[in-house]
């Protein structure tokens, strides 16, 4: 700490400061002037490619006070621009995705940042870090038409690349679920959540959540379609009738009834079930 105060704004001080801010019983005091430091030699080498490191560190710590997180993040996303396209990048975007403390702007600007890093990463789709990325641009709630439109073209893309993954139901389910996916989208969608369940193992979770998702738009899937994800529905009620989720599956049911062919067998099986 002497020396850092001494030396903040020397290059050499990159390689003191990660180890210390990554220390975990360094006093508040002391790590608010170590926070403080890191700062200072961030705004003089934002630029270089070794700011990663210190870029870890700060924000890799569980409490930072909300002016300087915010400092911290808005000098993530300037070395993210420069270094988007770099190995390194991964890492701190990884960091930055788990802060809780983005605000909505940096949220919008660090999605754009993580789109750009998708795009890059799709050129390997089973690449575990297209899939992270993925999964956390797919859950947030920042909301962009062009950005959004753009994202869902990449998971299906993604679902394409990958039908073999069984934890494609991340991603199937959110494009399902998104009212602003086009219907070209939210069939390529349907089309992979339709051969997950048909290779479902007994027992495995998620299948009503899958079956919610396919039932959000009845009225795009075929009589066929449509005939398999309500006895596939029915059939999980049947299993779980007072589960937690049967009530959401009842009100799915109810609501692609309508679309089902008006001499289908399946109306009095759900009419059975007072549906």
């Amino acid at each position: 700490m002497a020396w850092l105060k001494k030396f903040p704004e020397t290059f050499d001080a990159g390689f003191v400061l990660p180890p210390l801010l990554g220390r975990t019983d360094l006093e508040p005091a002391a790590a608010q002037q170590a926070v403080a430091i890191g700062l200072i030699w961030l705004k003089k080498f934002p630029e270089t490619l070794d700011a990663q490191f210190v870029l870890h560190s700060l924000l890799g710590r569980s409490y930072l006070e909300s002016a300087a997180a915010q400092e911290i993040i808005g000098l993530s996303l300037i070395w993210m621009e420069i270094h988007n396209q770099s190995t390194d990048a991964g890492f701190v975007l990884k960091f930055l995705l788990r802060r809780p403390d983005l605000s909505p702007a940096y949220a919008l600007d660090l999605k754009r940042s993580a789109m750009g890093r998708l795009q890059l990463q799709m050129r390997d789709p089973g690449d575990e870090e297209a899939s992270f990325l993925l999964r956390w641009c797919l859950q947030s709630r920042v909301n962009d038409p062009i950005l959004d439109h753009d994202l869902l073209g990449l998971a299906v893309s993604w679902l394409e690349a990958n039908e073999r993954r069984k934890d494609r139901d991340f991603v199937f389910n959110r494009i399902l679920r998104r009212p602003s996916a086009t219907r070209d989208q939210w069939l390529r969608g349907a089309k992979s959540a339709l051969l997950w369940i048909r290779n479902l193992r007994p027992g495995q979770p998620g299948r009503d959540y899958a079956i919610n998702s396919l039932l959000t738009r009845g009225d795009f899937l075929n009589q066929d379609e449509l005939d398999f994800v309500i006895r596939e529905a029915i059939s999980w009620l049947n299993e779980n009738s007072s589960g937690p989720n049967s009530d959401r599956i009842r009100r799915s049911l109810k609501k692609a009834k309508r679309f089902l062919a008006p001499e289908s067998p399946l109306r009095e099986e759900l009419d059975r079930l007072g549906i």
